[in-house]
């Protein structure tokens, strides 16, 4: 129930810490490979916004595709993929996909 109860500098952390993971997982990732970026949250700011800057810092990725398994039960954006208790029974979750070119 945290995310019922987050206050802005929780926030402010939080999105720290997902710049931070993203940052240090990117040279794992080989050419061609996938980092998948899952959260969950609904705020655009722990997701598209996070997926957007890793994106202007980080040339050598482009967005990749979702399965339409995911796509056609959410609301997706350009960088991913909302899903929502209304659509999926769940809690509610984000989740885009990062190819190294």
């Amino acid at each position: 129930d945290t995310k019922w109860r987050l206050t802005e500098a929780q926030m402010e952390t939080r999105l720290g810490e997902q710049r931070e993971v993203l940052t240090k997982a990117a040279p794992f990732v080989k050419p061609g490979g996938k980092l998948v970026y899952v959260t969950c949250s609904f705020f655009v700011e722990e997701n598209e916004d996070q997926l957007e800057a890793f994106m202007k810092e980080h040339d050598g990725f482009e967005i990749g595709a979702l399965p339409e398994s995911i796509t056609s039960r959410s609301y997706s954006s350009k960088y991913g993929a909302r899903l929502t208790p209304l659509k999926t029974s769940t809690d509610g979750f984000f989740v885009g996909v990062l190819v190294r070119k």
